[in-house]
């Protein structure tokens, strides 16, 4: 699979572009790269993809090298045919309500997106193990004689965090992005408290010593007999008696006796968007501040260029809809010619389900104004779904043409 991803993605001009996420994940220690003879033998592996996204101006359904520097490129795993490992999780936020109305109801907002916030959700070392990937690249320079004119290399990798794609990672994300609103919030009460509201999570979480077996991994019989783990036993007993994490929890708002809500503030999120609501710049400017601070002691951090205020004239994405200049919210634009384009150029004159699948994300619509439009999408990608069909396979010429 590597290699004919390799040569797919050089056909296209991209093979470079994609080999640079992977060198950046690496730099930045997201992931690890294998001894392969030694590791290998330890993971699973698993196969992976290129999503593109090209500019809002580029109308062009064919990418070259000259406007590949004007594209994002980014990998998605596909677990579903590679390992058993992976069971059913919690679905993510799904619920916009609160993001939407502390957006448009508070007179001072601030929307702060976490950056890669899957990949920074650190694993332990046997689940790592579990998220493994090989990447192709241009091996060794041609000889004569070779038996293959265009050798290839192949690295190993696997993941440090959660990567995208993987049924596992959702629950992860949820588990890990909720604890840190709650951090935030306990942040923000105490400071309007005067102190009285002590963080009792904070020291909780800063109190807490595994065992060094636990970090690795434990193995299955023990794994099964320690669920849910003593720390999360504490996590979810503190959450459960005290009624400011339990109404964050349960309401998405803080308590009406809480001192953030007698001071006209909030905080929620939306998967990996946190939404500030407060009564003055200052006050939500030092929500922010106090949210970077938290987020970066627990290996995360907010995104500059996708954070916005409300008395910002920038736009940013975020919430899967956009925040205009002008205060507006609206769905992302559906580049429709680019979809027709494809559709001629295809010598099938058919979509693959992976092109109906690229069609329908770029439909997101959470704040409903596509409505049953979409639907027949929605349709075709579930009969193929159930019917296990590759993703590379062609639709039917009919469902093309839907």
């Amino acid at each position: 699979h590597a290699a004919k991803l390799y040569k797919s993605l050089s056909r296209r001009h991209l093979h470079q572009a994609y080999l640079d996420v992977f060198d950046n994940y690496l730099k930045e220690g997201l992931i690890l790269q294998l001894d392969p003879c030694t590791e290998l033998n330890q993971c699973y592996f698993t196969v992976h993809f290129p999503v593109l996204a090209s500019t809002p101006n580029s109308n062009s359904s064919e990418v070259t090298a000259e406007s590949v520097r004007k594209t994002k490129i980014r990998p998605v795993f596909d677990w579903r045919p590679a390992n058993n490992l992976q069971g059913p999780t919690p679905v993510i936020d799904r619920d916009l309500v609160a993001a939407l109305t502390t957006t448009r109801t508070y007179k001072h907002v601030a929307w702060a997106d976490l950056k890669a916030a899957f990949l920074h959700c650190d694993t332990t070392q046997v689940t790592s193990y579990c998220h493994a990937f090989v990447v192709a690249q241009p091996g060794r320079a041609h000889v004569d004689n070779d038996e293959d004119p265009n050798p290839l290399a192949f690295k190993f990798y696997r993941f440090l965090g959660l990567p995208m794609g993987s049924k596992s990672s959702s629950s992860g994300l949820q588990v890990s992005t909720s604890i840190l609103l709650l951090l935030c919030c306990e942040a923000t009460e105490y400071r309007l408290s005067n102190g009285t509201k002590p963080r009792s999570l904070m020291i909780l979480l800063d109190d807490c010593n595994l065992p060094s077996e636990e970090l690795v991994g434990l193995p299955e019989p023990s794994l099964r007999d320690l669920t849910p783990s003593p720390m999360a036993a504490k996590v979810h007993e503190l959450v459960s008696a005290d009624n400011f994490y339990k109404e964050l929890i349960t309401q998405s708002a803080p308590a009406k006796d809480s001192h953030m809500r007698q001071n006209g503030c909030t905080r929620v999120k939306y998967q990996d968007d946190f939404v500030l609501g407060g009564p003055t710049q200052e006050e939500v400017n030092n929500m922010y501040t106090e949210g970077c601070s938290i987020v970066s002691n627990y290996g995360h951090q907010f995104s500059d260029h996708k954070t916005k205020r409300s008395w910002d004239s920038t736009t940013a994405h975020g919430l899967g809809i956009i925040w205009t200049d002008d205060d507006h919210l609206t769905n992302k634009d559906v580049n429709v010619a680019h979809f027709k384009k494809m559709l001629t150029m295809s010598s099938s004159k058919t979509f693959t389900v992976r092109q109906v699948l690229s069609a329908a994300h770029s439909c997101h619509d959470p704040l409903g104004y596509l409505g049953w439009s979409i639907l027949p999408l929605k349709k075709i990608l579930r009969k193929y779904y159930l019917s296990k069909t590759p993703l590379d396979s062609p639709v039917s010429p009919e469902d093309s043409s839907d």
